[in-house]
């Protein structure tokens, strides 16, 4: 392996063949047009990546002594540095809220100018050991401990992914049971376009846990409602509509949602092929 002594700047390419590279107390920092390319190795310390505008998916080769836990961006808007660093065991600050059940790893993420990123945590096969694997989540605590908060997430037992998307603010993060309610809520909101209620949009609410789906049927005023579902879980809303298109949606339900819309800017499909 290799120990770091200062803290460089990789221009072109850094490759990662085999073996630990140890930051120690120091960063190894890839600017915008640098590339990482992974046999075996992978960074036990901070790893710091540039982003330009534009920039593509990056995973963050990082890990710790027992093995490669990597941090990987996609869906990137804006521009500046972004840093991890894996570390193993479970998260040793005060972190109020923050389930027992929780993973033996966490993961230091440092923003400096990006907006928002899809982020995903790859863990080990011994890292969870408490409670039930399949709800595990995401939780975000606030550098150097806090209130920790249940990020809306999803869970890949086989391929060991946690994934947030649409994430805005990074600080230190860890996995961890989800907080379930057993109450059942509502889950509704209006579905327009150009500003004008749509009906007889088809809905389709999906637990992303179960995978069992539910069906509405938006009304004359473009509004939909699904009754008592389960709090403390994800699901994706999809609306499907002949003439206007609508991106599916993840949500996380904790207590009683009435607004969650979706508008179309669209102009009538099936008018423009008149």
């Amino acid at each position: 392996g290799v120990t770091l002594t200062n803290n460089p700047t990789i221009t072109e390419n850094l490759t990662l063949t085999s073996g630990i590279f140890n930051t120690g107390a120091f960063t190894v920092t890839l600017d915008s047009d640098a590339t990482l390319t992974r046999t075996n190795g992978y960074v036990v310390g901070n790893l710091r990546k540039e982003f330009g505008a534009g920039a593509g998916d990056f995973t963050f080769a990082v890990g710790t002594a027992n093995g490669y836990s990597p941090v990987t961006l996609g869906g990137i808007v804006g521009t500046g540095d972004f840093t991890v660093r894996a570390n193993e065991g479970a998260y040793p600050n005060a972190a109020t809220n923050l389930p027992i059940n929780r993973a033996a790893r966490w993961w230091r993420l440092a923003n400096n100018g990006l907006t928002e990123a899809d982020v995903s945590f790859n863990y080990l096969s011994g890292d969870i050991t408490l409670g039930t694997e399949s709800e595990y989540r995401p939780w975000r605590i606030p550098t150097g401990g806090g209130a920790a908060t249940q990020v809306p997430g999803s869970i890949n037992t086989t391929t060991r992914i946690v994934s947030a998307p649409n994430v805005q603010t990074f600080s230190d993060w860890t996995l961890a049971e989800a907080v379930v309610s057993a109450a059942n809520v509502h889950l509704g909101g209006r579905i327009t376009a150009n500003g004008r209620g749509l009906p007889r949009v088809s809905v389709t609410l999906t637990d992303t846990a179960t995978g069992e789906n539910h069906s509405a049927v938006t009304n004359s005023f473009g509004y939909y409602r699904f009754a008592e579902i389960a709090a403390g879980r994800n699901y994706v809303v999809a609306p499907r509509h002949k003439q206007h298109q609508f991106a599916p949606r993840v949500v996380f339900v904790a207590e009683e949602i009435a607004d969650f819309d979706f508008e179309s800017n669209e102009a009538d499909l099936k008018g423009e092929n008149k």
